[in-house]
């Protein structure tokens, strides 16, 4: 049938005008009319309304009664994915999440959030001095002492204080393959962007230009990145904030695939389990825009699959909803803060769809999505959590 051809376009048109709703990974369980995209678009809509009318107190009064709304929201993208306008609704809900917090009606959570990252550089709160105590003290010692090396690794972090296996992956691989490179240890600041999303600007810029500091004064060709929020932040917020860094930023699939691609490691190991593949928001939507374009072409989409499909004896099982389609896990700062039951039914929702392939292995390529899923399992497992690279490390 011709409309085999078109079955995109008409499950868009059909849903018209109302996809993002139907979408919306916070409202799909919320249920609630207020936790839907274009609501809380229309309640900052009716902010500009009473400003343009120069009724500044009937605004501010609108704002404040918006609070709760705005945060209902995991900045995931997919409403912006299936908008047949091509709407960025995320950056909206950024936007006004900023004002909330220069006019003082942010939740108190958002507060918080600002004070740990002022008191420790990280937003979990954790004693900065401390962001590597899990780790082992000489391995960390000669990795910061790689002068020279013109690699940089940014750890994250949510690797460095809640995943620390995802780093020793890291060094296993880059080991094998050869590769030397080197850490900021204590001089490594959390990349901003959390903060950003949260309305704390001021404070991510303060971030961006530490960070922006120490990275350049070691003088990487290459920074690799294993965090995708971090990633998206060094490649397109830092631009935005004026600390553009003189350097290539590349995600750790994208890294890793090259160096098995180019035979420089070899996976042996064999790991006779089926797998599926959760893509992180951040790499699967926030640089291909909508559904309508060639989603299954992107880089950061077929890397992380590539590398799985090459560990022998290892079988990939897609989940329904895959590539730029990907649901979110739920786990990011701010809705794990204020609305941590709507987190965890967001979560609950991915892992669901992982059985549902019948995999013993759920492969992720973000320390957030592993923290919040590894989370949520902890009383009945049903799936072995790894990360892409400890794949990899165990089939070295």
């Amino acid at each position: 049938m011709y409309i085999d051809e078109l079955s995109e376009e008409i499950t868009i048109c059909a849903s018209c005008p109302l996809m993002c709703k139907n979408m919306c990974c916070f409202h799909l369980h919320d249920k609630t009319e207020s936790s839907a995209p274009h609501i809380r678009n229309l309640n900052l809509l009716k902010v500009l309304n009473e400003k343009e009318n120069s009724n500044d107190r009937l605004a501010m009064e609108q704002l404040e009664q918006s609070a709760g709304n705005l945060y209902k929201c995991t900045l995931c993208g997919q409403c912006t994915a299936w908008c047949d306008k091509d709407r960025d609704i995320p950056n909206n809900m950024m936007a006004g999440r900023a004002d909330l917090v220069d006019e003082g009606f942010a939740p108190e959570e958002v507060s918080e959030i600002g004070r740990r990252t002022e008191e420790d550089h990280n937003p979990l709160g954790e004693p900065h001095e401390e962001r590597y105590d899990k780790l082992d003290e000489d391995l960390i010692g000669e990795l910061e002492g790689n002068d020279g090396s013109k690699v940089g690794f940014w750890a994250g972090c949510i690797t460095t204080y809640r995943q620390p296996e995802m780093f020793e992956a890291i060094v296993k691989i880059m080991d094998s393959a050869g590769n030397d490179f080197q850490i900021l240890g204590e001089d490594e600041y959390c990349c901003g962007l959390p903060q950003y999303k949260a309305g704390l600007r001021d404070l991510a810029e303060e971030l961006a230009e530490h960070n922006k500091q120490e990275l350049e004064e070691r003088g990487f060709d290459t920074l690799l990145v294993d965090c995708p929020e971090c990633y998206r932040a060094f490649k397109e917020f830092y631009p935005d904030w004026g600390c553009s860094l003189d350097m290539e930023i590349v995600h750790t699939s994208e890294y890793i695939w090259d160096l098995i691609d180019e035979g420089k490691i070899s996976l042996e190991g064999e790991i006779s389990k089926k797998m599926t593949y959760h893509d992180p928001c951040e790499l699967a939507r926030h640089t291909t825009p909508t559904v309508r374009t060639n989603y299954d072409t992107s880089d950061i989409h077929e890397e992380p699959r590539n590398i799985l499909k090459a560990v022998p004896k290892s079988k990939l099982e897609e989940m329904k909803w895959n590539r730029i389609k990907t649901f979110c896990c739920g786990g990011g700062e701010g809705v794990r803060e204020i609305y941590p039951e709507a987190s965890e039914l967001i979560g609950s929702g991915v892992i669901d769809e992982a059985l549902k392939t019948e995999a013993e292995i759920l492969a992720v390529a973000c320390p957030k999505c592993k923290r919040q899923f590894s989370e949520l399992q902890n009383e009945d497992p049903k799936l072995e959590i790894y990360s892409v690279p400890e794949i990899v490390a165990k089939s070295l």
